[in-house]
């Protein structure tokens, strides 16, 4: 059988592949401010935002689970990061939420104390987690924050792989509905990939989770800054990470019915 080009393989995706919609005026810059306000030692605007996310949320339960393209992180969160010149031009957004019947603990306890190759075969073809702080009291609830250094082998459709190291920080936070739980990570440097097809600069991701009256959603919000060397065509890029996101959510509810939380 003669092998299709990675060209015409991308050509063929494209048929019918748009660029997702912008977020609706309360989720467009939210996501942003979260990701942004995740690691704040006072929590207040922390807490505002994960308040006014989960009333939302809750009003607008089917808009709510749209895959939404939303508004960039400031100059200012990114550089705040690290000791890294990172940069936020033609950064694009990213974000996809899911309502989950697993409570908001047991999905932080398979993310944080699971190795995530268990969770996510498909994805991770080698994962290593070195501790920063907290690996000993964050699920029981004795601290509420952890940080940690990740070592990643993904694999993506049209055969890419990627080897990446993300800076991760886990956050619980207390809201007047329960508990929640914010995630946030940045690749440390560009990842190296099998290929120029989703080449990028720079990346984070958030990905939270709050109390909802049949379980608790789940925000995903990726942002993106793309190499010169990227070779995909954005709208194609886009709909690749967003279905990223949903593989993600899908594999975690599987694995949890499977594994219940201690």
């Amino acid at each position: 059988m003669k092998r299709l080009s990675t060209s015409l393989i991308l050509a063929l995706l494209l048929v019918g592949c748009k660029a997702p919609p912008e977020a609706p005026e309360d989720l467009y810059d939210l996501a942003a401010f979260l990701y942004g306000h995740a690691w704040d030692e006072d929590q207040e605007a922390l807490v505002v935002g994960l308040e006014q996310l989960t009333t939302w949320l809750e009003a607008n339960q089917e808009a709510a689970q749209e895959g939404y393209a939303v508004g960039t992180l400031s100059e200012e969160t990114i550089d705040d990061l690290d000791e890294k010149d990172r940069t936020t031009t033609d950064m694009v957004g990213l974000s996809l939420t899911r309502l989950s019947h697993h409570p908001v603990e047991d999905s932080a306890w398979a993310l944080v104390e699971v190795d995530q190759s268990e969770i996510f075969p498909g994805t991770f073809a080698e994962y290593e987690r070195a501790y920063v702080s907290g690996p000993d009291c964050f699920v029981d609830r004795s601290c509420d924050r952890m940080e940690a250094i990740e070592e990643l082998h993904s694999t993506f459709p049209l055969g890419l792989e990627t080897w990446s190291t993300a800076y991760n920080q886990y956050a619980w936070a207390e809201l007047e509905g329960g508990t929640a739980m914010v995630h946030r990570n940045w690749q440390m440097e560009p990842p190296e990939t099998s290929s120029n097809l989703m080449k990028v600069d720079e990346q984070a991701y958030l990905n939270l989770f709050v109390p909802g009256s049949d379980g608790a959603w789940r925000l995903q919000a990726q942002w993106t800054v793309y190499s010169d060397e990227n070779n995909t065509p954005e709208d194609l890029a886009m709909s690749l990470v967003l279905g990223f996101f949903e593989d993600c959510h899908d594999d975690l509810e599987a694995w949890l019915d499977e594994n219940p939380a201690p």
